[in-house]
Parts: structure tokens; C-alpha cells; sequence
């Protein structure tokens, strides 16, 4: 029963790109509709200065028990484009640019009801280790 309490998770969210997924990017060639045959909507759009911004965002966390949760691995892929909605900015993050010039916020917005405690987390935990 400890043994099996003490499992790991990791929840994976946005979406999952490859480097060779987005290799086919080339600034002031690729349009807009050609991404979103190849990756698909983007996780958000925003604008900056009047000027569409797409982002995709994925992040894969490490959940061990109660323990505040680890992200392993993250990846954001910032577009803009020109007047001709083409590519014309760039940009992949990680977590290795986790420094004073980009700053992910780990605010989270907390939801009444689904707090969580000790036993529960526990519990919550047994059945999802399969012995072998």
C-alpha cells in the first residue's frame, strides 16, 4: 500500500510539438493558414501593438503525491506576422530561458471546492499502479 502510494504522474498539456514539426517555418513564407494545417490552431492568441501574436504552449508536470509539482518540460512557440499574415517573428522557449528576460508566471488560479488533504491524496492514488 506505501509502495503504491508513493507513484508519480505527469500530466502533459497544450500541445506537443516536435523540432521537426516546426522546421518548415520560414520567416516571410509561411502563412497562417499553412500552420494551422500543420500545427493546428494555436493554444493562445494575443496582440501586441495591433499585431496578431499566436503561441503555442506545452508543459508536461511531475506529481509526486502532496509535493509541489516539477515541471519537467516546456515548450512555447511565439509567431507574429506581416500585413500579408506571413511569418515574420519567430520565437522557441523552454525551460533553460527561465531567466530575468522571460519569466514564466507560476500563478495558478485556485478553484473553491477542489481542495485537497493528506489522506485524500492517498487515496486518490490507489488503483493507478498496476502490480506486475
Amino acid at each position: 500500500f506505501i509502495i503504491s502510494a508513493c507513484s508519480f504522474r505527469v500530466d502533459k498539456s497544450g500541445y506537443m510539438f516536435e523540432n521537426n514539426d516546426i522546421n518548415f517555418i520560414q520567416k516571410g513564407v509561411t502563412s497562417k493558414n499553412t500552420l494551422l494545417k500543420n500545427l493546428g490552431s494555436p493554444t493562445i492568441v494575443s496582440y501586441a501593438k495591433d499585431k496578431e501574436v499566436w503561441i503555442y504552449y506545452s508543459e508536461n508536470i511531475k506529481h509526486i503525491l502532496f509535493f509541489k509539482p516539477n515541471i519537467v518540460e516546456r515548450d512555447v512557440l511565439v509567431l507574429k506576422f506581416d500585413e500579408e499574415q506571413r511569418v515574420n517573428y519567430i520565437k522557441k522557449l523552454d525551460l533553460s530561458d527561465e531567466d530575468n528576460k522571460y519569466f514564466f508566471n507560476q500563478n495558478k488560479t485556485f478553484v473553491e471546492g477542489h481542495k485537497s488533504n493528506f489522506f485524500k491524496t492517498i487515496y486518490e492514488n490507489i488503483g493507478t499502479i498496476i502490480p506486475r
